[in-house]
């Protein structure tokens, strides 16, 4: 039992009814030991097992198995010989008997290291079936069949109402880590995402439906359908082990990545292929089928958008594969994907060229080949199947040329005219927005031209500076507030100046009314945010934040209109700012910086795409 710290009790509180009596008042609890299922339970139990290693002497294995091999309190690991686990198994009992901590409940898929060990520490529901019957143990939320050391995936369908709620309780309820029946289960979120849709589009009549109301009768069949296949899931199993026992540590291993995306989903798979002389042995080791994303509204988007899955799962895998593989090769059947990793002189847009990125910084362009859509398994991610029909493919398998024992890449290359790859831009895409600006700010042309934020206020504040200069010159006048600014003391200054050129442009009739005392009209798009004008003329956002001890700049952010070059200037320099992280990200950046950019959600999304 492991015990909170009482300086951390605290952060357990909890309401129960007093006696474990529902009939009684809720009273406040503290949880006095760690809870399983607490979130930082996980964390706590891991800590807790390699604390135990600390200060002991243990062979190398049983230490890393200790260290990198449970998840919560179930232990899994491999071993060369039957010699090896037992002996692994053995020394993880002795170094966490130290401590109180039982190691046992044991499974294997041999007999030897079994009968190593007695009954008492062997799982109960093996060890009187064991060698007689086969026995399917429970791991990680699948299914291990000791006697043929495969995986499959049992699942027990939830009896849920023919509801929104229910429909994604169900579809939900089915877990496969390792992603082998994902096209199983992208049948039923395509069919989720049909009865559950946005306000724009799907079917009117299920707009007014709410979480527990029945859903049409027209669409039981299609529901009843795929939860009758999944019945079948048993018939869909995999080798637990990446290489059989006749392949050495040292032979040759390459992963082989495949991705597809069609107009409803996105998915990839990923096989390992062991190479030892003439000998060839492939193993499916992960998968992924989603749901097509709503802002790709294009074929080649939304392969990008699989490549980029795929590069990241193919990363996560390197991550946990003890030997990393000596090659690694990525197959598409698209072109235009290869005409995008493989330019180095045209431009496009920032949707492209920021997903090319991200699948370049992983992987090189050469890595990349072209595949025929009927060998590409690929294919069959991005669609939906039932069990049966998902056995016919080469999903599991991998393609045929995998299994050769001299590897031939069937393609072609990609075409090198790159002119005809979609979402093309100019050069200078700037130029061309300069003449169809309606602004007509004074500082509009240094936005135009320059873009970024810290350069045209830079620039701005050397203007102000100067002018200040020479008004001082002319006059016998000196402003002290102007005249005797530095370069440096203007920063204050460009910035109020650059705001208000924009919000006399965009927000001349706010402006108007607001400098005249009155109130916005009930209904204008500005009343959620209490707007008014400061002591510099600069219109704010108002609201209840003033009585908070936030800073100034924090409580009262300067509104920039959208549509406006120096919007684009301002998101620009907070995205860079964070190193170019996400929406969220850049939102607060924005926000920390003192600005409260009108419609900043869609134009933040239109920046980073």
């Amino acid at each position: 039992m492991c015990y909170v710290p009482k300086e951390d009790r605290d952060f357990m509180q909890f309401f129960w009814f007093r006696g474990n009596n529902p009939n009684e008042d809720l009273v406040e609890y503290r949880a006095l030991v760690h809870i399983f299922g607490n979130r930082p339970s996980p964390a706590v139990a891991t800590f807790a097992l390699r604390a135990a290693c600390r200060g002991q002497e243990a062979p190398r294995l049983a230490r890393t198995f200790i260290e990198d091999h449970f998840y919560m309190d179930d232990g899994l690991g491999t071993a060369q010989s039957e010699e090896e686990a037992i002996n692994i198994l053995r020394e993880a009992r002795r170094i966490l008997a130290k401590f109180n901590i039982r190691l046992h409940k044991i499974a294997s898929n041999r007999t030897s290291v079994m009968a190593a060990f007695p009954d008492s520490e062997v799982a109960e529901e093996i060890k009187d079936l064991w060698p007689q019957d086969h026995h399917a143990q429970g791991t990680l939320g699948m299914t291990w069949n000791l006697r043929e050391d495969r995986l499959s995936v049992t699942t027990t369908i939830p009896d849920r109402p023919f509801t929104r709620r229910g429909v994604l309780g169900t579809v939900n309820a089915l877990y496969d880590n390792i992603g082998f029946i994902s096209p199983v289960i992208l049948a039923g979120r395509l069919f989720q995402r049909s009865v559950i849709p946005r306000k724009a589009d799907g079917d009117p009549s299920l707009q007014e439906l709410d979480w527990d109301d029945p859903l049409p009768d027209r669409y039981s069949m299609e529901w009843e359908a795929w939860k009758t296949s999944l019945s079948s899931l048993h018939l869909l199993t995999i080798p637990r082990a990446l290489r059989t026992h006749n392949f050495h540590s040292d032979c040759k291993q390459e992963l082989h990545v495949f991705f597809d995306a069609s107009q409803d989903a996105i998915g990839n798979v990923i096989y390992s292929r062991s190479v030892q002389g003439k000998n060839v042995y492939v193993a499916f080791l992960n998968g992924e089928s989603k749901v097509a994303p709503r802002q790709a509204r294009s074929i080649p988007r939304l392969e990008l958008c699989a490549v980029v899955g795929a590069a990241q799962d193919t990363v996560s895998i390197l991550r946990s594969l003890k030997k990393k593989p000596d090659q690694i090769y990525y197959y598409t059947n698209s072109l235009v994907v290869l005409g995008y990793l493989r330019n180095r002189e045209r431009r496009f847009s920032k949707y492209v060229t920021r997903r090319v990125e991200l699948i370049l910084n992983t992987s090189s362009a050469s890595q990349w080949r072209y595949i025929s859509t009927e060998q590409n398994p690929g294919d069959v991610a991005s669609r939906p199947s039932d069990p049966h029909s998902l056995l016919k493919t080469c999903w599991l398998t991998g393609p045929p040329f995998l299994r050769q024992s001299t590897l031939v890449i069937p393609g072609i290359e990609p075409p090198s005219e790159t002119d005809q790859l979609p979402e093309f831009e100019e050069a200078n895409p700037r130029v061309l927005k300069v003449a169809a600006s309606p602004l007509g700010g004074r500082f509009d042309q240094l936005f135009l031209a320059h873009g970024w934020w810290d350069i045209v206020a830079w620039r701005v504040s050397r203007i102000i500076w100067k002018l200040c200069r020479f008004r001082s010159t002319i006059t016998a006048k000196r402003a002290i507030t102007l005249e005797t600014l530095s370069p440096m003391q203007a920063q204050d200054w460009d910035i109020l100046a650059l705001v208000r050129d924009a919000q006399a442009a965009c927000f001349s009739l706010e402006l108007s009314c607001l400098a005249s005392g009155k109130t916005l009209p009930q209904g204008h798009r500005f009343v959620p945010l209490a707007p008014f004008q400061d002591n510099e003329g600069v219109l704010s956002v108002g609201g209840r934040l003033r009585w908070s001890e936030f800073p100034y700049d924090y409580r009262h952010p300067i509104l920039i209109p959208r549509k406006h070059p120096i919007t684009q200037s301002i998101l620009e320099h907070c995205h860079r700012k964070i190193n170019h992280q996400g929406r969220h990200v850049t939102a607060g950046a924005v926000r920390e910086s003192g600005f409260h950019v009108e419609g900043s959600a869609k134009e933040i999304r239109q920046l980073i795409a």
